[in-house]
């Protein structure tokens, strides 16, 4: 799932019923080509861990390249959201 598009982060945070909750300093990063640069540089890595995956922008692209990935969110919201845009990835 490509969510690097603008167009299609928002719509996909819209039918979600997600905004940023800036008290617990939230954005939601959406670059492919920062994306690309982060997934490039853990390739071939035995497992990531990342702290506050949101959506799963940067977490679907990451546990493709890497056989384990470790996301911790606060923020119960991301659940759905992060079951969907990266599967399988441990939250």
């Amino acid at each position: 799932m490509n969510l690097s598009d603008p167009k299609l982060l928002r719509a996909f945070l819209d039918r979600h019923e997600l905004k940023a909750n800036k008290g617990l300093g939230q954005h939601f990063l959406c670059s492919a080509s920062v994306v690309g640069a982060i997934v490039d540089r853990v390739r071939g890595c035995q497992g990531v861990f990342e702290i506050g995956p949101g959506p799963g922008l940067l977490t679907g692209p990451l546990a493709e390249a890497c056989p384990h990935v470790l996301a911790l969110e606060l923020d119960e919201r991301m659940a759905r959201p992060l079951a969907e845009s990266a599967p399988g990835v441990e939250v």
